[in-house]
């Protein structure tokens, strides 16, 4: 669930979205201890931090 987030918070920040195709957001590393996802899209890479709640996960990217 967390990487989903990512991608839509990285997509949106982006300013594109998603374009009905998450596959194109490719994960390239994920730091457990910072809990912070790197994903790249089209040669640009982005970074987004993830919060975990009991119930829910934010995901925040800025560009």
């Amino acid at each position: 669930m967390g990487a989903w987030c990512a991608k839509e918070a990285t997509a949106k920040a982006a300013g594109i979205g998603l374009q009905g195709n998450p596959h194109q957001w490719q994960i390239t590393s994920y730091n457990l201890l910072s809990q912070e996802i790197t994903i790249s899209y089209a040669q640009e890479s982005f970074v987004s931090k993830m919060y975990f709640g009991k119930e829910e996960v934010v995901a925040i990217c800025q560009k």
